[in-house]
């Protein structure tokens, strides 16, 4: 999606979109992000965080215990100033992710995207451009909505989001430089009366062996 699509999208949303997500849609991938990286990275504490894609926050909800430092972008202006609100980050800034990301050379320990990269396609650029960010093992851990089938390794659905299959996420973080640590998959929220499938996904810079 286009910078200026997300932008005035999410401008429009952000007034009602944490009780939309959550009491409307019961919107989980925050937390279950959380809870994988816990479990991938049981002694992680006094981290570099950068929460890519924040919105008005929710990630760094769950995510602020865990940070030294914790950091946000977002696109949408709108969005940054109920993250502002929040108290919780460090620093914030209205940055596109993959430009964000190339912009800040092995800055942080963990990044982490909650359902921002279902609205890229190809992942190629956005994982390299997060390996340029991470330090020399450090950690990507994002979610997505879950591609079944088969065909290409990511398809546009009627909502406007991307679905991406887990294989095609190993294969293009493994050309970053990145490997899968954990992976796993679950409902992210529950949308017109269905459940949304997900895969979440921890991934190192520069080594495939868990810590």
């Amino acid at each position: 999606a286009s910078d200026a699509y997300v932008r005035e999208t999410f401008d429009g949303f952000a007034e009602d979109f944490d009780r939309q997500l959550l009491e409307d849609l019961d919107y989980r991938a925050p937390r279950l992000l959380h809870d994988l990286c816990v479990r991938t990275l049981p002694d992680a504490k006094d981290l570099d965080i950068l929460d890519a894609g924040c919105g008005t926050g929710l990630a760094g909800i769950e995510f602020r215990p865990m940070a030294r430092f914790l950091a946000g972008i977002d696109l949408s202006p709108e969005m940054l100033k109920l993250a502002r609100d929040r108290g919780l980050y460090d620093e914030l800034a209205e940055e596109e992710i993959a430009a964000g990301f190339r912009a800040r050379p092995e800055r942080f320990d963990l990044i982490v995207a909650a359902d921002v990269l279902c609205y890229v396609g190809d992942l190629s650029e956005t994982l390299a451009a997060a390996a340029v960010a991470l330090r020399p093992g450090g950690c990507l851990a994002f979610s997505v909505e879950a591609k079944t089938g088969g065909g290409d390794g990511y398809a546009l659905t009627g909502s406007g989001r991307y679905v991406h299959d887990p294989a095609y996420i190993r294969d293009t973080a493994h050309n970053a430089g990145l490997f899968e640590l954990s992976g796993a998959t679950d409902r992210l929220r529950t949308e017109y009366g269905e459940p949304v499938t997900g895969y979440l996904t921890v991934l190192r810079k520069g080594s495939g062996a868990a810590a």
